[in-house]
């Protein structure tokens, strides 16, 4: 009995051995192989407004679980946040304006940009004090840093005005409406919702960045390598993206409400702000090149850029195709 039960613990304790051995192996065969798989979560870094509207919508309708993915959306105050968040692994994608990435590629060379999801001629506004009729009358205008300080500078050389004899004042979006309101700037350049708000204020909406031809567009975004790895599962997402997109445009009611609990607004104002996009995954066009490559310039002569970067380079033209359609 003595010797069968030592023989019994010894079979025991292999049994043991060859599950622990197997479980290593497949533990190590995950980690080495990079990919996220349907059990491992990917977290996507988003700002919360109407723009991001895609992500919020497929998070509510369960659409990410629907195609196997462990997604969870993680929001920050600003899409530059977001993306600055790659970098330390706190996400592994985000959603930006390329604009964004532009600036934010100078600091973390492997970031790349598969694909578009959404652009808008009239999501930026140039909003101004009722006393401002023209871009001639503004001698101070409020931006955020980035794309805003950009748009800041197109619309006046737009309209014939030399921007070094306007004062610019950068300062974050909640702050700009009331600063306006109070006269310590005569206008400012930003996104929905705080134009609408500025408007509740008593400030007038003088133009959307579309009118000066710059219309705006976001990019989901992640570090080359995590995207190379996980190919399959980015394809996914931006596959689910392009379901929420469809269902945005069937459904408005209900993806109001689900854009308005997530970015903590209204349901009037988020509908407002849904109409003012077009949402929708597409590749790069040219035209979209073109456009990058002037906000790239105008870093570089600012200072922001040590030198222009290589647009396909992060902005990859042909990863849609071959990828996701």
């Amino acid at each position: 009995m003595h010797g069968s039960h030592r023989r019994t613990l010894k079979m025991l304790f292999c049994a043991l051995a060859v599950v622990m051995v197997a479980g290593c192996a497949s533990s190590a065969d995950g980690a080495n192989n990079g990919t996220s798989g349907s059990n491992n979560q990917v977290v996507i870094g988003v700002a919360a407004d109407a723009t991001y509207g895609e992500f919020f919508v497929a998070d509510a309708q369960g659409l990410f679980k629907e195609a196997g993915l462990n997604v969870k959306i993680r929001k920050f105050a600003a899409g530059g946040d977001a993306v600055q968040a790659i970098a330390g692994k706190e996400v592994q994608l985000a959603g930006a304006s390329p604009t964004t990435l532009l600036t934010v590629a100078a600091e973390n060379p492997a970031l790349r940009a598969p694909f578009v999801y959404m652009e808008s001629q009239s999501f930026i506004k140039v909003v101004a004090r009722p006393n401002i009729k023209t871009a001639a009358d503004i001698k101070t205008i409020g931006v955020v840093p980035g794309l805003s300080t950009f748009l800041g500078h197109a619309y006046l050389k737009s309209e014939g005005i030399d921007s070094t004899n306007v004062k610019f004042v950068s300062s974050d979006p909640a702050t700009l409406p009331s600063l306006a309101q109070k006269g310590d700037v005569d206008a400012f350049v930003l996104w929905e919702p705080w134009p609408s708000r500025g408007a509740a204020l008593g400030l007038t909406v003088l133009k959307d960045s579309g009118s000066f031809d710059q219309p705006i567009m976001q990019a989901l975004a992640g570090n080359q390598d995590w995207i190379d790895q996980n190919a399959a599962e980015v394809a996914k997402i931006g596959k689910v993206l392009q379901q929420a997109s469809d269902f945005i445009k069937s459904d408005p009611e209900k993806a109001s409400t689900a854009i308005a609990k997530a970015t903590g607004g209204d349901h009037d104002q988020s509908l407002k702000d849904m109409a003012l996009v077009n949402y929708g995954v597409r590749a790069y066009k040219e035209s979209d090149y073109s456009a990058l490559a002037q906000q790239s310039d105008f870093f570089v002569k600012a200072g922001t850029l040590k030198k222009a970067p290589e647009l396909k380079a992060i902005f990859l033209q042909s990863w849609y195709s071959e990828n996701v359609k």
